[in-house]
This record gives structure tokens, C-alpha cells and sequence, in this order.
């Protein structure tokens, strides 16, 4: 699963969210990339699918 989004409060977001994605990870041999930052494509285009 990949999620893309803006956080606008970051202590609701783990409080309520983030939180609460561990057992998930657990149950599927998932894992936690990361949060935050900027981004830079390396290679190709990025298309939104979605809206």
C-alpha cells in the first residue's frame, strides 16, 4: 500500500493514524518507508490516478 497526502496536524495524525499501522505492517510482512520531506523522481513520470 502506498499513501500519498499532507499532514496539517501532525499529533492527530499519529494519535489517531499512524499509530495504529503497526499490527497492520505485522499482519501483511509489510514495512514503514517514511514520512516527510521532498521528493525527486529518478526515473519516469508521475500520474496521479485518482480525482
Amino acid at each position: 500500500m502506498i499513501l500519498m497526502g499532507a499532514v496539517t496536524d501532525k499529533g492527530a495524525f499519529i494519535a489517531r493514524y499512524a499509530s495504529k499501522l503497526p499490527p497492520v505492517y505485522e499482519k501483511y510482512d509489510g514495512h514503514y518507508l517514511g514520512m516527510g520531506g521532498t521528493h525527486k523522481w529518478w526515473m519516469g513520470e508521475f500520474r496521479c490516478v485518482f480525482g
